[in-house]
């Protein structure tokens, strides 16, 4: 097969979190693979790319009320692209052969927010912008192929746009395994200033809402009452409202401990019982394979396109309807924490994170960026 350019476009590559994180990872797998790689973007900050990325700054425009940048490059492609060059989108714009949708799809997630009476007229209008590049950005005469990173974003893609089923791509994300291997260490509590409770639930995400800290809250306090000795920890960036603050304080065995960096994280995994994460919404949550990956049975929801990896039946993961009721969380909690064999629990979680290893996600991305060119 002969090499050619990928052009990847990202509007602002400043920041620090996920999605900043696997674009770098991206261009190392792609600049290893022997592609040309140039990157697109408005807004570069501090960011340090691999060698081999030629770096092309367009027109800021991220401080405006309205973001130009899909129009921008768009013209910038038309006119530097080249024969058998391939555009690969990590944004919403409006010219690319493969759109990754990382973030899914952002009227499933208002349509939610809607459905909780968590939307005003006000706010909602502050969102027409990114619905209108989102739309244009989803038809099928702007992007060849659609890339999701689970089933759910792709269903979400036909019903809200009617984008071609035959033209989308579910190619989940992938962890580096060997990370996470850390063993269960029930003594790293006392070290960590956490409780010293039976059990140990920990919930890893920001956005406490989307991420569902609520409903993880009532499902240990159901718990409690029923006589279980369970702690809940939440790792994130704090909600800052007057209704997280009540949540959050309401009872004392459950705590909010903030940020904390991944090889911190290994700490946390290696100390609980499970990864309790009760979201909303989530395209896939990494989080979800990195505690597999850490031999750490994981409750989700199946709102969490990572939930689609779980076996049936299985008793080291569990997912539950979002709509469902405290004690049923409750109910799932308690059967994957209670009389379980640790080690082979452990072992399963380990065995289910290496077949999404990270090297096999990219091996699956470059297959199919291979078939493009």
């Amino acid at each position: 097969m002969d090499i050619g350019r990928v052009i990847l476009l990202r509007a602002d590559i400043s920041g620090e979190g996920g999605a900043e994180s696997y674009m770098l990872l991206l261009c190392r797998a792609l600049v290893e693979s022997g592609w040309q790689i140039t990157l697109l973007t408005s807004n570069p900050g501090k960011c340090k790319l691999p060698n081999g990325v030629q770096l092309v700054c367009i027109q800021s425009c991220l401080k405006r009320k309205t973001s130009k940048f899909p129009y921008i490059a768009r013209q910038w492609c038309l006119k530097n692209k080249g024969k058998g060059d391939c555009i690969i989108s990590l944004d919403r714009n409006l010219m690319q052969d493969v759109l990754r949708l990382g973030d899914g799809i952002h009227a499933a997630w208002l349509q939610v927010r809607k459905e909780h009476k968590r939307l005003s007229f006000w706010e909602a209008l502050r969102h027409k912008e990114v619905l209108k590049n989102e739309r244009l950005a989803l038809s099928p005469q702007n992007t060849g192929i659609l890339w999701a990173n689970s089933h759910y974003v792709a269903q979400q893609a036909m019903k809200f746009y009617g984008f071609p089923a035959d033209r989308i791509n579910v190619i989940y994300n992938g962890v580096d395994t060997s990370q996470w291997q850390m063993d269960y260490l029930p003594d790293l509590r006392k070290y960590l200033g956490l409780p010293q409770s039976r059990w140990l639930a920990v919930f890893v995400g920001s956005g406490w809402w989307r991420k569902g800290w609520d409903i993880a809250v009532s499902a240990v306090h159901y718990l409690r009452k029923e006589g279980r000795e369970i702690s809940l920890v939440g790792i994130g960036k704090p909600g800052k409202g007057l209704e997280f603050r009540r949540i959050t304080n309401s009872c004392d065995w459950c705590q909010w401990i903030g940020m904390r960096k991944p090889e911190e994280l290994r700490s946390y995994f290696a100390a609980a019982d499970c990864l309790f994460l009760p979201t909303r919404y989530d395209p896939f949550a990494n989080v979800t394979l990195e505690a597999l990956a850490s031999g750490l049975p994981v409750l989700t929801s199946t709102n969490n396109g990572a939930s689609e990896l779980f076996p049936q039946d299985a008793s080291f993961v569990k997912s539950c309807e979002i709509t469902a009721s405290a004690s049923r969380w409750a109910e799932a909690l308690d059967a994957l924490v209670e009389n379980r064999n640790l080690d082979q629990q452990r072992q399963l979680c380990r065995s289910l994170a290496k077949q999404y290893d990270l090297q096999i996600h990219i091996d699956r991305v470059l297959k199919m960026l291979s078939k493009l060119h």
